[in-house]
């Protein structure tokens, strides 16, 4: 310590007036060269002052600057008679040397600029002679002009040779000074620091090693001495300590003995404890139903193995998470119900609720059945537990049961009312063909002929309505058999619905409604039945002007559709078909059949396309094509849709928006037709 101590002193001591040495040293090489330089700065403007003076009376005379004799002895004098002076130089007013001391500098006077000192002296790079500073003092004419100037320099070396001759001078005198003080320090460190130090280390080192009879040496420094009786007081309170300690020994070997004995004890119950918790584990991790225990901040403690699979969910990812953020994630859409059921069950309370959400590893829509209850973990820690039961499959069966008693109560009622249907639109043109047959065969001879010809058209109009109802049957048996053949050509869309429309005037002026067509003339062609597209689209018209009251308006329209995103009411249209179009990924042909009837309720929307749909009462059944609200067999819109799919499109239907509850919402029908564009045609 002694040697540490002192090796470290001595060299901060050596380093510091090293230090001073040096700093000082190198301000007096700083100081010296900047005066001399400022010294040869003077005396070079004097000499250059001096002989620009002689110059300028000569100037006055009457004499130009190149005819003036003398002048380079002059110059030479000058830098002969001041060997720090290294060049003189006479020049004219555009900067040409005319005179100097040696002629070799009259070809190399200029050089590049590096500082600027003051308006008269600068620091130039010369070739031969390096860096030089140099002064410029002007010459005037006798009537004030500029007639050149005389330029003295020297050497920037001739600084730093005289500095550094200085700089040593000064290093030698204050090195001698530096190790007079640092042997002088040297010595008052040995004696007055060291030494006590290194006395009270040797009594430090016996107590250290038990010895409190300790003896302190006097060490000559008053703050050592009060350290010295410390130290001897220390010692007496670590001996008396000792005693104590020696006496409090005894007591804690027997103290020790006892804890060991309940150590012992502890073991054995939390061995025991560990068993029971891993068989408590391992009973709620292979439990048949989904467990989570949450804390009283919410944050999951415990998730088991078939919480992972009902939920999707890795049991690391979902432990320390808050609980209603897992259920965010989950999809399930009234937390808040569940939150509030969460804050009975920290009241006490048993809670059982029903549990709708999507699992995250297979999307896939899930039911389950929650228990919650709370218990105490101990601390006045509580715990809620959720038992989860999957519900899912359950509760399937119980919605399927119950759409199937539905759809069977539904198909009972539409048997019903299609026997109802049968008699009725039946019977009613049979009626009429045998009640004019029945007239015919008991007319009178002598009755005119053309009495008969309304009885025939009659006769003939319920013949062809019963002929349409068998077709119309025969057609959807077809379609739901698979077996309607298609007599595919290229056709024109605008021109079925020309047709179509054209077979309506008569009965819609009857009734008074307005028809409105906006068809797009640039529509491609699409291949397709003829025939068969006419009776579809013949089949929207004649509903739209069955189900429009008299003075309303039916609309039709065509356009082009190269993307989903194009159509207008994209918003509206069935998920099922959105999906059907965008994978096909090709344009289609838009049909709006749209009326301003009675329209159709949403809940009837998916159910308007089946077969006998439309029946009604049978009392609502008209002989008429078109009369208002009039009931058909219900196989129309069957028949849309067949034909419609057939040619690869797809059909819909939504109601109007309409702000007026008093107006009737009328019915919009959309049938989507795929036709080939050139770029498909070209492929193939």
């Amino acid at each position: 310590m002694k040697n540490a101590l002192e090796k470290r002193v001595l060299l901060f001591t050596f380093l510091i007036l090293a230090a001073t040495i040096v700093v000082q040293a190198a301000f007096e090489w700083q100081s010296f060269r900047r005066q001399y330089r400022q010294v040869l700065i003077l005396r070079c403007e004097s000499f250059a002052g001096a002989l620009g003076a002689s110059i300028e009376k000569a100037l006055a005379l009457g004499l130009t600057l190149e005819e003036m004799p003398g002048v380079n002895a002059r110059c030479q004098e000058i830098v002969v008679g001041d060997p720090d002076i290294s060049y003189c130089l006479v020049e004219t007013d555009e900067g040409t040397p005319v005179y100097a001391n040696d002629p070799s500098f009259l070809s190399t006077a200029g050089g590049k600029k590096i500082l600027k000192v003051s308006e008269s002296t600068k620091v130039l790079e010369l070739p031969r002679l390096g860096k030089v500073y140099d002064i410029t003092v002007p010459l005037h004419q006798a009537e004030g002009g500029n007639a050149g100037a005389v330029r003295l320099g020297f050497r920037s070396s001739a600084l730093y040779d005289l500095a550094g001759n200085i700089f040593w001078r000064h290093a030698i005198l204050l090195l001698a000074s530096g190790v007079s003080i640092f042997i002088l320090i040297a010595y008052i460190t040995r004696r007055g620091l060291v030494g006590p130090i290194s006395k009270l280390c040797r009594v430090s080192r016996e107590l250290a090693q038990g010895n409190f009879q300790v003896d302190v040496p006097p060490l000559g420094v008053r703050e050592f001495e009060g350290l010295g009786t410390a130290l001897k007081e220390m010692a007496h309170s670590l001996r008396i300590r000792d005693e104590k300690i020696l006496e409090g020994y005894h007591e804690l070997e027997e103290s020790n003995l006892l804890l060991h004995q309940s150590y012992d004890e502890q073991e054995r119950t939390r061995i025991e404890l560990e068993k029971n918790r891993e068989m408590y584990r391992a009973l709620i991790e292979h439990a048949s139903d989904a467990i989570i225990v949450t804390n009283e901040c919410d944050e999951i403690v415990l998730f088991n193995k078939r919480s992972q699979d009902l939920f999707g969910v890795n049991s690391g990812e979902a432990t320390g998470r808050n609980f209603f953020s897992l259920l965010d994630r989950l999809g399930v859409e009234d937390v808040e119900r569940h939150y509030h059921a969460h804050q009975c069950i920290l009241d006490g309370e048993s809670v059982e609720i029903e549990l709708r959400f999507k699992n995250i590893a297979d999307g896939q829509h899930r039911i389950g059945w929650i228990r919650g209850s709370l218990f105490d973990e101990g601390g006045g820690k509580k715990l809620v537990q959720a038992i989860i039961r999957d519900f899912t499959h359950e509760k399937e069966v119980h919605e399927n049961l119950e759409r199937s008693a539905g759809e069977l109560l539904r198909l009972n009622r539409m048997k019903d009312s299609f026997l109802g249907l049968v008699s009725h639109e039946l019977k009613t043109p049979l009626t009429i063909i045998l009640g004019y047959s029945d007239l015919l065969l008991k007319r009178e001879p002598h009755e005119k002929e053309e009495n008969f010809l309304p009885m025939l058209e009659n006769i003939n109009g319920a013949a062809e309505r019963l002929n349409r109802i068998v077709q119309d049957m025969v057609d959807v048996s077809l379609i739901d058999g698979d077996n309607l053949r298609l007599n595919v050509h290229d056709l024109g869309i605008n021109a079925l619905v020309e047709t179509a429309v054209r077979n309506m005037v008569s009965p819609m002026e009857e009734r008074n409604q307005h028809l409105e067509l906006n068809l797009n003339p640039d529509l491609p062609l699409v291949q397709g039945d003829p025939e068969r597209l006419l009776q579809m689209i013949s089949n929207l018209v004649k509903n739209a002007v069955k189900f429009t009251p008299d003075g309303g308006t039916v609309s039709i329209e065509t356009r082009l559709v190269a993307s989903l995103d194009d159509l207008p009411s994209i918003s509206r249209v069935p998920g099922g078909i959105i999906d059907e179009l965008k994978q096909r990924n090709r344009p289609f042909i838009d049909l709006v059949v749209q009326d301003t009837g009675i329209g159709i309720p949403e809940e009837q929307h998916r159910h308007v396309f089946e077969k006998f749909f439309g029946l009604g009462k049978i009392e609502e059944h008209s002989s008429g094509q078109t009369e208002f609200k009039g009931k058909g067999p219900g196989l129309g819109l069957a028949i849309v849709k067949g034909i419609a799919e057939l040619h690869g499109g797809e059909v819909w239907l939504e109601n109007c928006q309409v702000e007026d509850d008093s107006v009737w919402p009328g019915t919009t029908f959309h049938v989507m037709l795929p036709f080939q564009n050139e770029s498909e045609g070209a492929a193939g």
